[in-house]
């Protein structure tokens, strides 16, 4: 169970979390005319997602289909962490496009 909460939870906070360290960051940034700092922050909040995607993922596919109650819950509850995770690590990962595209003084 806690693979699908750290999904269902986790990775859209770390995404949320990795926007707003980037704002933070983009006058340091420019200060040091580099994205390196940007770029690492999507990283490191991509690299999260994709991890807690993938257990939430085993835990999917882990649990047989079944009639009884709580088990079709705990399987469909995998499914859609593993559903947000792999959207919070498609929105991280478009959140590092513009650091590589632009400068962080514009």
């Amino acid at each position: 169970m806690m693979p699908t909460v750290l999904a269902l939870l986790g990775a859209p906070t770390a995404a949320l979390t990795a926007l707003t360290i980037m704002y933070a960051l983009v006058p340091v940034s420019c200060g040091w005319q580099t994205n390196a700092a940007l770029l690492a922050c999507s990283l490191i909040g991509f690299v999260f997602s994709v991890v807690v995607t993938v257990m939430a993922w085993r835990q999917w596919r882990a649990r047989a289909p079944s009639s009884a109650n709580v088990a079709g819950n705990r399987r469909f509850l995998a499914l859609v962490g593993t559903c947000v995770g792999a959207m919070s690590a498609l929105s991280l990962l478009a959140l590092s496009i513009p650091p590589l595209l632009l400068s962080a003084c514009r």
